[in-house]
């Protein structure tokens, strides 16, 4: 829900409107929260495999691509200071490298204090250590999504200008996800003192720069337009023009004044209740 209103507010004035399509987003987003206790057991599964993952990596097992990051959990959690200047955070090998680190410090803080705690497992799973185990996956599926998206970039984006946007929307991504939560990265040394302007400078200047194509990069998502509850990001790029259509064939226009103008709105305009 907090990420519809924000999307409202981003698409301005237009998305204010019923022809915007935002309150069929609404209904169909209400019932998230109602699936929390499904979500939370389907992370309590992906953290049990990937607990698995890292046992596997431990035993010198090489872990397939998106995974082989497990492989060097130890020495990506040895690098110190690698983050300064803005120039640093619009580096996407150096993001990539801060999202595996910030997976696999919350990993190895989870499984050390998981191993050395006395209570039986089913204490421990399902209490101690619930909360805990899920913050864990949950990084670690970020850097699966930001390692795939990136992949998937460098092998099969078309040209060298829509590789440019793509990437500018990779950085941020990582970004979002450093700044809102920086503390873990900073705890295993691998951002330099200091280097937080620097972090809120450098999305700062991505968002800048991917703005001018937000509407085209929004309209190249392959979805009939009789599908979409909104006439924002239509193929014809018409907005506005279909919001006048709209307007103007809507039923409320079939008369001059709507027959409950008399007698809902008129008494209270006039005050007389």
């Amino acid at each position: 829900m907090v990420n519809v209103d924000l999307a409202r507010r981003s698409t301005g004035g237009a998305g204010y409107t019923a022809a915007s399509g935002f309150t069929e987003l609404y209904r169909n987003a209400s019932p998230m929260p109602t699936y929390e206790g499904d979500n939370t057991v389907m992370l309590g599964q992906a953290s049990r495999y990937l607990i698995k993952l890292v046992a596997k990596a431990a035993k010198k097992s090489n872990l397939p691509f998106p995974f082989s990051y497990l492989n060097d959990l130890q020495k990506t959690l040895s690098l110190k200071n690698q983050a300064r200047t803005k120039e640093d955070f619009l580096n996407v090998d150096i993001l990539d490298r801060a999202l595996q680190v910030k997976a696999c410090h919350l990993i190895n803080q989870t499984l050390q204090a998981y191993n050395a705690s006395k209570e039986n497992q089913k204490v421990k799973d399902n209490e101690v250590f619930q909360k805990a185990r899920v913050t864990m996956v949950q990084a670690h599926m970020k850097y699966i999504e930001f390692a795939t998206f990136r992949k998937q970039i460098e092998t099969k984006a078309p040209d060298a200008t829509i590789k440019g946007h793509l990437n500018t929307l990779l950085i941020i991504s990582a970004l979002d996800n450093l700044i809102s939560d920086t503390g873990v990265v900073y705890d295993t040394g691998y951002l330099a003192p200091g280097s937080y302007r620097a972090m809120i400078e450098a999305f700062e200047e991505s968002v800048m720069k991917i703005r001018p194509q937000m509407i085209p990069l929004v309209e190249t998502y392959p979805c009939p337009d009789h599908l979409k509850p909104s006439v924002i990001g239509n193929s014809y790029g018409d907005i506005y023009e279909w919001q006048l259509r709209n307007a103007m064939n809507s039923k409320l226009n079939k008369e001059e004044v709507p027959r409950y103008f008399d007698t809902l709105m008129k008494p209270i305009l006039q005050a007389k209740l």
